[in-house]
């Protein structure tokens, strides 16, 4: 072809390309066109297991949205055919990866705990075979995933740990002895009292972390039922957690009868049947000897990061690593004390002394620091832990020291009382130091801080508090702290969660000291700072519930309760000089509650007109009771019902 005629040529192939026609395929281009189709489960799932940690770690995000897709389209987790199984299987696999501990926590969240259930034991089976790894890392990893488990299924993971299991056939019955052992030689414990399994590696501070608080949480999670049970070998109550129960006894569709209403029984805890076979012999050995193979490896721990973590220096940064070890190191202790020493057959355990022995050491390890935190780093970047180490402290302390005989009931106050200081008499008198620093770290907390930026006591951290508090006041060498928790009641606010707290706490305290036929050696002296404080709480009372109204009528509802309780023993059950509160005051405390009943003639308008129907039925009880003392009471009340046309009638029934 002439040379030009090729040129015009290309020329014209040249201007259509300019029009949009696409350019040909050469004979032998590749074609890298593809197809896109949507992944399946099964697809994702063999991607889980690819040797390359970086696609594993995209499976799970993978996994996760294909699991959220199929909720968008009705189908809910754990519906597929086969999905659990299949995940718990190919999830058992990657213990050591860290991408899989976030996956857990959100996948498991969100199963039905029927539908999990059974095939936990498969996971459960490769978390042990992981705790037993011959790598470090990989037993650390394992770690992780039980804690997780501990806080979403902690009664499969436990099992029937620490009570023998009644049939190894049983599915999980032996689970918790096996993840239990596991984080124990992952600790480099085995055998008796600490025996070393970790073979010269030496665990680092990061490592005893994560170790560490797998095993507190498992012990804390399988001691529940007997750190909620009565503390039989002590004769107060509850010397643990302190529950404030809702007051829930009394219909609203009538008047109100505190006849049997045991107000002994409502500050302690819930009644826990479910402790059943851990409060055996059997399980109370196994617990000591657990205990007893932990103390040194957490005595170590505690010397070591002590130093670090509570500088006395005002310019040392807070090592954190070092606080939590501190702190885990405290609430495992604590936790065991007070499940072993709060069983009434703690002395009939073989390791009753050495147990007994092991908790004072660790307690004056812990004393050289106490209270926690007075270095201004270590106060300022973890109050929250520090405060929870010094209230343990204080809770061993407590739990350590001797305690007096129940007392037989003595309806009689002269014998009562002289019974009460005949058991006291027999417990040693010489001084606790460990109870004493308590006492003033407790006066301490309820002091008013001087400085405005300090932080203040949060109400979740008073309630912690008072059982301690009770725990003192029971006894008489640290009764005086007393009259500074009634100044501390009093200064705070009447609709606050404290004060809640802190009525509640008081009107228990009243009904302990006037059962004549309790068994609890307790009774305030006569002259104590205690009495005339009370004297000042009970007066308050009345601008309490003025000040409540109805912005907490449950808060209301306990005081009334209570006042109606004080009214129906006066005056013969109130026996002076002995009672806490004396007859004369209670026409006083009368004249103060003709507010409370004011409707709108008056010139303020009282509570009760703006309570439900069911509290102002109870105030009217209260007001039944409380009338004969004062008349203006009376007239308060005649004038209050005949606003409310029901009202009239129930206020006639008397």
């Amino acid at each position: 072809m002439p040379k030009a005629t090729k040129k015009k040529k290309e020329k014209v192939e040249d201007f259509k390309l300019k029009l949009g026609k696409g350019k040909k395929q050469a004979s032998n281009a590749t074609d890298t066109s593809f197809k896109a189709r949507c992944l399946t489960l099964d697809d994702v799932l063999i991607q889980m297991r690819h040797v390359n940690a970086g696609v594993r770690k995209e499976s799970l995000n993978h996994l996760r949205e294909v699991l959220q897709a199929g909720v968008r389209l009705g189908i809910n987790f754990g519906d597929r055919h086969g999905e659990v199984s299949k995940v718990v299987r190919a999830i058992g696999g990657m213990v050591t990866d860290d991408a899989l501990h976030g996956f857990i926590e959100w996948y498991i969240a969100r199963l039905p705990r029927t539908t999990l259930v059974p095939y936990l034991p498969l996971l459960e089976l490769q978390i042990a075979s992981a705790l037993s790894h011959i790598y470090p890392a990989v037993r650390l990893d394992a770690c992780k995933v039980v804690e997780i488990l501990l806080d979403t299924h902690p009664a499969e993971v436990i099992g029937s740990w620490p009570a023998p299991s009644v049939s190894s056939s049983v599915a999980g019955s032996g689970s918790g002895s096996t993840i239990f052992e596991g984080l124990r030689l992952a600790a480099g414990l085995g055998g008796e009292k600490g025996a070393s399994t970790q073979g010269g590696f030496r665990l680092t501070a990061g490592s005893k972390l994560v170790i560490l608080r797998a095993i507190r949480t498992f012990i804390a999670k399988a001691l529940e039922p007997l750190l909620a049970a009565p503390e039989l070998s002590h004769p107060e109550p509850k010397l643990g957690e302190f529950t404030l129960q809702k007051l829930e006894v009394l219909s609203a569709a009538g008047p109100w009868s505190l006849g049997e209403y045991d107000w002994a029984t409502q500050w302690e805890e819930p009644d826990t049947s479910s402790a059943g076979d851990i409060a055996s012999p059997e399980a109370l050995n196994e617990i000591s000897r657990t205990y007893l193979s932990l103390h040194s490896l957490l005595v170590a721990t505690f010397m070591e990061a002590a130093p670090s973590a509570f500088s006395v220096s005002s310019t040392a940064t807070t090592d954190q690593v070092a606080l939590d070890l501190c702190s885990v190191c405290v609430d495992l202790v604590t936790v065991c004390a007070r499940a072993l020493l709060g069983q009434a057959d703690f002395a009939s355990l073989d390791s009753a002394k050495e147990l007994r022995s092991a908790f004072s050491e660790f307690l004056k390890r812990m004393a050289a620091y106490f209270p926690f935190g007075r270095g201004e780093g270590a106060a300022s970047a973890a109050s929250d832990a520090v405060f929870g180490m010094s209230l343990n402290y204080a809770k061993l302390a407590v739990a350590l020291a001797p305690v007096p005989p129940a007392i037989a009931p003595q309806p009689v106050w002269k014998r009562r009382v002289r019974a009460i200081d005949t058991a006291w008499r027999g417990v040693s008198n010489k001084s606790d130091p460990a109870l004493a620093a308590a006492a003033d770290w407790v006066a301490s907390c309820l002091e008013p801080s001087t400085d405005a930026l300090a932080p203040q006591l949060s109400p979740t951290s008073y309630a912690e508090l008072l059982p301690v508090v009770r725990s003192l006041l029971l006894r008489p060498s640290t009764a005086e702290l007393g009259t500074q928790f009634v100044h501390a009641v009093l200064r705070q606010q009447s609709a606050s969660a404290k004060r809640r707290a802190s009525d509640a706490f008081l009107a228990s305290l009243f009904h302990t000291h006037e059962d004549r036929w309790g068994t609890l050696p307790f009774f305030v002296p006569l002259g104590s700072g205690l009495r005339a404080g009370f004297a000042k709480w009970l007066q308050s009372v009345p601008k309490t519930l003025w000040e409540l109204g109805n912005k907490d009528q449950e808060a209301t509802e306990q005081l009334l309760r209570f006042l109606l309780d004080l009214g129906r023993r006066a005056p013969n059950g109130l026996e002076k000089p002995y009672s806490l509160v004396e007859a004369g005051e209670l026409e006083g405390l009368a004249a103060k509650l003709a507010p409370f009943f004011w409707v709108a003639q008056r010139s303020m308008l009282g509570p009760w007109g703006r309570l439900d129907d069911g509290t102002q039925r109870l105030a009217l009880d209260v007001a039944r009771v409380w009338a004969p003392m004062d008349e203006r009471l009376g007239a308060a009340v005649a004038e209050a019902v005949e606003s409310r046309p029901w009202a009239t009638e129930y206020w006639a029934r008397s």
